[in-house]
């Protein structure tokens, strides 16, 4: 009788890895922030679009250490944000605008990556993460701008009103932050204010298989809605106070 198999460490890891164990999920972790960090990297210095990379990156730098008006009011929240990393360097250039790209694009994988953990298990979430930077990364410009930031604000977004969805007993907390990270996602992008008819797509579909309402999640809904607004309106008062609304 042949004796059983002794499992090599690769095996082992593998084992764990598919498994949705502790050490499964920070795998996945760490297997996520890696591969999309090493990818990113590994084309984040390649070529250069002058006009419009030099284009977002001064009138961000002026816009975080100015109070010159925004030269695009839509994508405030972006070019503040944009414009607050580069203003952390002395010499900020190219490179370390782009690492800045690096950087969001690992968090939003990361964002993603949990996200899909509701459904999936750790190693198909983190190729469901690394699948969806590529396909942004064929896209992007390398840079903190509006492509690339408000992904994650909507994804922080989806997900807590997903787990409104999922939960038998939903959170105030969850619907007043997806609310919030909706209203951000409107500052960073304009049309992304359509993005504020999320939270009505749960009690509508309730109600369209049920055909009745469901009072709670509808009041989760408006509570979204006004968390959104109330976001949205502190963003103008910023740009406002900031002189950033000036003619």
């Amino acid at each position: 009788m042949d004796a059983p198999s002794v499992p090599t460490p690769l095996r082992r890891l593998r084992t764990a890895w598919s498994t949705a164990t502790p050490l499964a999920s920070g795998l996945g972790v760490v297997g996520t922030a890696l591969s999309v960090g090493a990818l990113g990297l590994a084309q984040a210095f390649e070529g250069i679009d002058v006009s419009d990379t030099g284009f977002h990156l001064t009138n961000q730098l002026l816009l975080a250490t100015s109070d010159l008006p925004a030269a695009s009011p839509q994508t405030w929240l972006t070019d503040m944000i944009g414009g607050s990393w580069l203003a952390l360097a002395e010499d900020a250039g190219l490179r370390f605008a782009r690492l800045g790209w690096v950087l969001l694009s690992i968090l939003t994988a990361l964002v993603a990556y949990f996200t899909a953990r509701t459904w999936f298990s750790p190693v198909e979430a983190c190729l469901l993460a690394v699948a969806a930077f590529l396909l942004a990364r064929a896209y992007s410009t390398f840079i903190i701008n509006y492509d690339t930031l408000p992904p994650l604000l909507l994804l922080i977004a989806a997900g807590r009103l997903l787990r409104i969805e999922l939960a038998t007993d939903p959170s105030r907390r969850d619907a007043a932050l997806g609310g919030l990270f909706l209203g951000a996602a409107a500052a960073s992008k304009l049309n992304l204010v359509l993005g504020l008819f999320l939270p009505l797509l749960g009690p509508a579909i309730h109600w369209i298989v049920n055909r009745q309402l469901d009072p709670a999640r509808l009041r989760l809904a408006l509570a979204s809605l006004g968390s959104a607004a109330i976001t949205i309106a502190a963003m103008l008062a910023g740009m406002e106070l900031a002189g950033h609304l000036d003619e």
